[in-house]
Order: structure tokens, then C-alpha cells, then sequence
């Protein structure tokens, strides 16, 4: 009975260790209405660099759909951070609305 009890946890552990997940990449991509030439897309993707749990290197900009896509580690970051990211440098992003004082800072070819 003992035998039977240690063999169940064992496989119970065993589980869950193979269960735990270290990374969960997802890509997104985040709608930049006010978005209008490549000053305004180089803040953005600036917004975005150097942040935990963004890979800079997959971060695309499209000034034509305006959009930025981007791959992240949801074990790291979400996706409402990302899209705060950028409404923080003065830029409404999904449904989250652009930082007042900082859209008041940025280049007039932004505004």
C-alpha cells in the first residue's frame, strides 16, 4: 500500500513539474491611431525597447495600418502594460488613452 502511495505522489510531482511552464510567448498587435509618420513610430518603438518581457528585436511597426506587433513573454509582462507603455509617451493605444502631459511633449509632426 505504501509502494502504491509513493509511485502516486511521484507521478503527481512529476506532473507537475512537467506542467510548470517557464515562458509564455504571445504575439500582439497594438492599434496606434495617432501614429502619423516615422518620428512618431520611432517613440513608440523606443516606448516599447528595454522593457522585461519585450524581445526588441521582434517589434514591427506598420505606419500604413498603424499598428505596432510585437512578441512578449506573458510570464513577464501582460499586454495592458505594453499598451501603457506607449499611451505614456503620448499615444492612445488599443483602448487605453495617450498621456495628456506627454503627448503635450512630443515633436509637432506627432501631435
Amino acid at each position: 500500500m505504501k509502494l502504491i502511495k509513493t509511485t502516486i505522489f511521484m507521478a503527481a510531482v512529476a506532473l507537475l513539474m512537467v506542467s510548470c511552464r517557464q515562458h509564455d510567448y504571445r504575439t500582439v498587435k497594438v492599434k496606434v491611431p495617432q501614429m502619423h509618420n516615422a518620428d512618431c513610430a520611432n517613440i513608440v518603438g523606443q516606448s516599447l525597447t528595454g522593457k522585461v518581457g519585450i524581445d526588441p528585436e521582434t517589434i514591427s511597426i506598420d505606419l500604413n495600418d498603424k499598428t505596432v506587433k510585437v512578441t512578449y513573454d506573458s510570464m513577464e509582462t501582460a499586454l495592458k502594460n505594453i499598451e501603457f507603455f506607449i499611451a505614456d509617451t503620448g499615444f492612445k493605444a488599443g483602448p487605453i488613452p495617450a498621456n495628456q502631459a506627454a503627448r503635450e511633449k512630443l515633436p509637432a509632426s506627432c501631435k
